[in-house]
């Protein structure tokens, strides 16, 4: 396991044309395990709340995304496929479905980065249209 800076930035489009981007630096972990690449980092919670740990496992051109913390959910990555995700706030759980249009990666030097382009939907309504970008430096040798 090696320890590595994760940048993580999230473009979120509404309907209207307005976009509102989020972007977490954290210290974390990287490592590789039968073919798959594995990040785990911790956010702070929301006005000082419980921390969320996260798990990012990428498997070909799946990404799977594992939050346990205030805001808990998993959801999957997979072009071409849709996914139900139950998405848990401190107010409830709330059913989504994750549409991924693409999902690229690549290991250069010390640096793995991975961008999924997706949708999300709930009750067949367009809740979200979503750019993920992750980078991770220092996972080299």
């Amino acid at each position: 396991m090696k320890k590595v800076m994760v940048i993580v930035t999230g473009t979120q489009r509404g309907e209207d044309g307005s976009e509102t981007v989020v972007e977490t630096r954290a210290q974390g972990a990287y490592y590789e395990r039968d073919g798959s690449h594995y990040l785990l980092y911790q956010e702070p919670g929301e006005d000082g709340g419980v921390p969320c740990r996260n798990r990012l496992k990428l498997t070909g051109s799946t990404l799977e995304l594992t939050r346990r913390g205030e805001g808990s959910s998993h959801m999957i990555f997979e072009p071409g496929r849709t996914h139900a995700a139950d998405y848990a706030t401190p107010f409830g759980s709330l059913k989504m479905d994750v549409s991924a249009r693409w999902v690229e990666s690549s290991l250069q030097e010390d640096v793995l980065e991975i961008r999924a382009d997706y949708f999300l939907t709930s009750q067949d309504s367009l809740v979200s249209d979503c750019l993920l970008h992750i980078r991770a430096e220092g996972c080299g040798a």
